[in-house]
């Protein structure tokens, strides 16, 4: 056998470790803790960075440990180890730290197309369908959305033969695969595409009622082209009837008061201006009832004025 040399360093990895982990329930960095002899971080970092082929980690950190990071992050490789800075949000500290990637790290497109076949116009689009996709990346599938089996987690991923032979030998070690009946279930879903469409349409006829009892309501809702979510502005007060006014300073403020006061459910965001997101997933038996459920939003937004 000849002597193929040292594997080419041409991968990148990011890890996004800025949380402030809110769902543990304690002040303590998830990240952080220690399990089987180290941090959690560390091992993450070390396992990549034994890859022959990885040229750079870069970890991104919370903000305040950026200048004054543990001292135990540096029992790793320190010259593939770049540090970056986390942003307010997800999405922001996955973006510097795919900004911190050194130039000779290939980039992989991992495209999450959860909610991909709900649309309203049209038919889907797949970020394989794109000329030079199948070589660069993988699309993730889920039946959660498609086929209205929320918590099921069963779906599929499909791209490059490469990036999906790596999906699955991660998924072997994560866990022993699904129950065979979900698994037998979506696999039903995936043969008749029917059930899609049907449950498309049925999101498309709440979204147009929807929107038009927002704009009763003085919220500026347009229908999107598909999902099952609206997003609208948050309006920065609403007067009652006597007159009372009531200020929101946020989004979140917004939705409190609608939760308690009117006993409506929304979701509130504040990442880029105030918005809150609306849902037609409600239960109803029937067209009849789902326009019984719009009539009581309508009834309950009625009696106030929204200032935006």
């Amino acid at each position: 056998m000849g002597d193929e040399g040292p594997a080419e360093r041409d991968v990148g990895v990011i890890i996004v470790a800025a949380g402030r982990g809110s769902r543990t329930g304690s002040g303590e960095l998830k990240q952080f803790r220690w399990v089987a002899g180290k941090p959690m971080l560390l091992h993450s970092i070390q396992t990549f960075q034994a890859r022959p082929d990885v040229a750079m980690v870069v970890c991104v950190l919370p903000r305040e440990h950026l200048g004054d990071p543990p001292p135990w992050i540096f029992q790793s490789d320190a010259e593939r180890l770049l540090l970056s800075v986390g942003g307010k949000h997800r999405s922001e500290s996955v973006a510097n730290g795919l900004e911190d990637l050194p130039t000779e790290c290939e980039i992989v497109v991992i495209h999450d197309a959860a909610y991909a076949a709900l649309v309203f116009e049209g038919k889907p689009l797949s970020f394989l369908a794109t000329p030079g996709a199948k070589e660069v990346g993988i699309e993730l599938h889920s039946a959660s959305k498609t086929f209205n089996m929320t918590g099921w987690r069963c779906g599929f991923v499909a791209g490059n033969e490469l990036l999906v032979k790596a999906y699955g030998d991660v998924k072997d070690n994560t866990d022993s695969g699904q129950f065979l009946a979900i698994q037998h279930a979506a696999a039903h879903g995936f043969d008749h595409p029917e059930i899609t469409e049907q449950i498309a349409a049925k999101y498309s006829r709440r979204m147009t009622a929807l929107v038009d009892v927002l704009s009763h309501a003085g919220f500026k809702a347009r229908k999107p082209k598909g999902s099952f979510f609206l997003y609208v502005r948050a309006p920065s007060a609403a007067i009652k009837k006597d007159g009372q006014r009531i200020e929101f300073d946020t989004a979140e403020t917004v939705s409190q008061w609608l939760i308690t006061e009117k006993l409506l459910s929304t979701v509130p965001w504040d990442d880029a201006g105030a918005y809150l997101r609306f849902s037609v997933t409600f239960v109803a038996k029937d067209e009849t009832d789902e326009r019984r459920i719009l009539h009581e939003i309508h009834r309950r937004l009625g009696d106030v004025q929204f200032v935006f």
